[in-house]
């Protein structure tokens, strides 16, 4: 999944931005070099029109646009000041800006900030002709977009978007945007639900024992991992993301850097089918 941060919106620097992207994920097939027409030359890789006796991994490229517009409150906010993904953090817009390197200023020649409402349409604009020449799987949005620009994108989009990327909260609590997604036929993706769930258990910790009651009651990870792993029943993020997955129709991003929690909310995992039975039992 390749994001588009506020920093890239525009045309160009959309392109740029996925060029360096691909870059990083197929180093064998790209390079840094030749924007737009190197995108394009690869979009009959990733579309699979062209043969090749090389075997290579089913890869499929997903992009979002995550934020329409910089907002200077992003700076102050707590997630911003303590995240670790920043190896440099700015304190407004404007500065951030001016620490971008030359090659990304250069690009489109005028900064977004410069055009707050428009950028984030031209974004969509290239987004939507990469995946017209098959570079990308998917294009979206993520719950950065305000209702507004919901509006303006579903009036101007061509295609898609195909993938909204929002939070546990929007999807159980914001039921107008969601039935506007519906209506338009974008796949709702949580990005938090596994970190909502593990705050619970300090937070909520009588739903959170509930959860348990119900993982516990179902032994089917015995059935996936064997018996020797003394593996029984469902953690509370697993069912969880299963009920998501199976009875909400929505997609999921676990992210986790533990490799057994990796494993626990892996495809195969949430594979089970969760019946929820009255009592809060499961069956599959």
């Amino acid at each position: 999944m390749i994001k588009i941060w506020h920093t890239h919106l525009g045309y160009e620097r959309t392109m740029l931005s996925v060029q360096d992207s691909l870059s990083d994920i197929l180093p064998a097939r790209l390079s840094a070099k030749g924007k737009k027409k190197k995108i394009m030359h690869h979009a009959t890789i990733m579309g699979g029109s062209t043969t090749s006796t090389t075997t290579t991994p089913d890869v499929r490229i997903h992009a979002i646009i995550q934020y329409p517009r910089c907002y200077d409150t992003l700076f102050s906010s707590p997630a911003y000041l303590e995240s670790h993904d920043f190896s440099q953090k700015f304190t407004n817009c404007q500065n951030e800006e001016d620490a971008l390197d030359e090659a990304t200023k250069m690009a489109g020649g005028a900064s977004p900030l410069l055009d707050k409402e428009n950028a984030w349409k031209r974004s969509y604009r290239a987004l939507e002709e990469l995946y017209h020449h098959g570079t990308l799987e998917s294009i979206g949005i993520s719950s950065n977009f305000e209702p507004d620009d919901l509006t303006q994108l579903f009036e101007m989009a061509t295609v898609g978007p195909h993938v909204y990327q929002g939070t546990f909260e929007t999807l159980i609590k914001d039921e107008s945007t969601v039935e506007e997604l519906v209506r338009h036929g974008v796949h709702y993706q949580v990005y938090d639900a596994a970190s909502v769930v593990a705050e619970g258990k300090e937070g909520a910790p009588r739903a959170y024992a509930r959860l348990e009651h119900i993982g516990a009651s179902h032994g089917g990870m015995l059935d996936l991992y064997g018996a020797d792993d003394n593996v029984y029943g469902y953690s509370p993020v697993q069912v969880v993301l299963g009920w998501l997955v199976h009875h909400k129709g929505v997609g999921v991003v676990p992210g986790t850097t533990n490799a057994a929690h990796l494993a626990e909310n892996s495809p195969r995992s949430l594979g089970v089918d969760f019946v929820f039975q009255p009592k809060g039992g499961i069956e599959h």
